[in-house]
Parts: C-alpha cells; sequence; structure tokens
C-alpha cells in the first residue's frame, strides 16, 4: 500500500505545483494517471483493490463534478481529485476531498482578506443566495473574476500529502 499512496502523493504534488505555476492541470497527467491508479490497485491489492480504486476514482467525480459544472470549479481539478482517488481508495479520497475543500476555503478566505475583497464576496454571494431562495427572482450567477483564478489543484496536493501524514501516524479516524 506505501506504493500506491506514494504514486497519489507525486500525482497530487505534480498536478498541484503544475496548476499553481499555470492555473492548469494538464490531461496527460491525470488521464494516464487514473488509468495507472486502477491498473496497480489491481496489481498489489487484487479485485478489493480495483473496486476500492474504482470507488475513489468515482467519489472525486460524485463531488466535484457538481462544483465544476456550477462554474466554480475547473475540469483539471476534479481530474485531479479522481485520479488520486484511483490510487488511494475511496476512504482517503474521501478524506482529501473534504481537506482539500477546507483547505481550499481557508486560502480564499486569507486571499480575499488580504486583496481588501471581503466586503464584495459576501455581497456577491448574498445576492446568489437570495435569487437562490427568494421564489420569483432570477437566478444570479456568482460572478468569478477570471484574473483572480484560484489554484485549487495546489490544495488537493496538500490534502493529499496531510491525509497520507494522518494515515501513517495513526492519527485518522474512519
Amino acid at each position: 500500500m506505501e506504493q500506491l499512496t506514494s504514486a497519489a502523493f507525486a500525482i497530487g504534488l505534480l498536478g498541484g505545483v503544475h496548476d499553481l505555476l499555470t492555473r492548469r492541470i494538464p490531461n496527460w497527467l491525470t488521464l494516464p494517471a487514473m488509468a495507472l491508479g486502477l491498473v496497480a490497485q489491481l496489481w498489489i491489492a487484487g479485485w478489493s483493490g480495483l473496486l476500492s480504486g474504482v470507488l475513489g476514482l468515482l467519489l472525486g467525480y460524485i463531488l466535484f463534478f457538481p462544483i465544476y459544472v456550477t462554474g466554480h470549479m475547473g475540469a483539471g481539478d476534479v481530474k485531479l481529485q479522481m485520479a488520486v482517488g484511483s490510487w488511494i481508495g475511496w476512504r482517503l479520497g474521501l478524506h482529501v476531498a473534504v481537506c482539500a475543500v477546507i483547505l481550499g476555503g481557508a486560502f480564499a478566505l486569507i486571499e480575499v482578506c488580504l486583496r481588501g475583497r471581503l466586503f464584495a464576496v459576501f455581497r456577491n454571494g448574498y445576492s446568489f443566495l437570495r435569487s437562490l431562495l427568494v421564489p420569483g427572482l432570477v437566478l444570479e450567477k456568482l460572478r468569478v473574476d477570471e484574473k483572480r483564478k484560484f489554484a485549487f489543484g495546489f490544495c488537493i496536493a496538500l490534502a493529499v500529502a496531510l491525509v497520507i501524514y494522518l494515515e501513517h501516524s495513526g492519527r485518522l479516524f474512519l
């Protein structure tokens, strides 16, 4: 299993750093990583490993694809989570996804505060939620500043490292 988590760490790190530098996570990394993750699961852990890898891959898709569809995440982020999940399975994949969302929220809040845009973000979010909750109002799409895209792939990379550390130190529950 060490080989699987080591590969997931390497894939997460490569994807996260690439996202940080270019604001993109390339298909040449994620698509082969998904396939190789499933093959490695089968080779190392047998059919139960393959099932865990498939479930880890699907979990990444199920959790992050709706966020992508609404325009709040890039497709590369979804595919990176799927690739990592194929290597570490559904249980650790779920921990990575939750941890990445928490890290992403914390980093986004810090960035918004440092740029002095906290009030604008709250106003934007309030308008969106109001249009969701008040009948008859036209649903407003959240306004996203394309120049300030967030490198969420880096949060996935940090989450992979944190979850692997917690798992190996015996501090990870579930």
